[in-house]
């Protein structure tokens, strides 16, 4: 486990005690954000879905050593107050910027190229989401997605529309609730061929969690 600092590790350990009430990332996906943000030295971060900032923290906070920051976009503001607090108490907010609002609105204006995208959002608008940062990806980029498993059937078509990607190599982890992990390479032009050079083999390789890494080989 990525090492946080004290009053990251003692923010995130609250709110764990009320994750279910605000659908926050199992632990363990929140482990593997971790070490997937450090891995791929991601900068320029944005999630759809702050809740009470639980995962924010967690992303923020694997990448303020390499000077990342977080774009994190919650369409509650009530929420959206509560997760500034927490993100504050946490010592995160010159690293995290809240965007209360519409994911859809605020996508279409946040910039690129984004290194890595974490989706956690309405899930019957998984699919809008990624058609906006789509065209905003950094060349090799990360695109995350959770309740994979939990909502199948409701991210059906999102799941098709990120496996019908050719520049996108993913898969998808038994993990808290789901993970979509998803590599995406803007020079790929054709799905890898076996044994061949590709951005998720390479992710794999460098993932230092045994279990992960077994999870997350295609």
């Amino acid at each position: 486990m990525i090492s946080f600092s004290s009053p990251v590790r003692g923010v995130l350990q609250r709110l764990e005690v009320t994750r279910w009430k605000y659908y926050n990332v199992h632990p363990s996906a929140g482990e593997l954000l971790a070490i997937l943000v450090q891995i791929v030295q991601a900068k320029h971060i944005v999630e759809v879905g702050t809740a009470n900032g639980y995962s924010s923290i967690i992303l923020g906070a694997s990448a303020v050593s390499h000077e990342g920051r977080v774009v994190t976009i919650e369409r509650d503001g009530e929420l959206a107050e509560e997760a500034k607090k927490n993100i504050a108490e946490a010592g995160l907010h010159g690293v995290i910027r809240v965007v209360p609002g519409s994911a859809y609105k605020i996508l279409a204006e946040v910039s690129g190229p984004i290194d890595f995208v974490f989706l956690d959002g309405t899930k019957q608008e998984y699919i809008g989401y990624f058609e906006r940062v789509l065209p905003k990806l950094a060349p090799r980029a990360l695109l995350v997605a959770d309740n994979m498993l939990s909502h199948a059937s409701e991210l059906h078509d999102f799941q098709e529309a990120v496996r019908q990607d050719q520049r996108i190599e993913s898969t998808i982890l038994n993990i808290g609730t789901g993970l979509l992990v998803g590599a995406f390479d803007a020079a790929r032009v054709s799905a890898p061929t076996a044994g061949a050079p590709s951005a998720l083999r390479e992710l794999v390789g460098a993932l230092p969690v045994p279990e992960q890494a077994r999870a997350l080989r295609p």
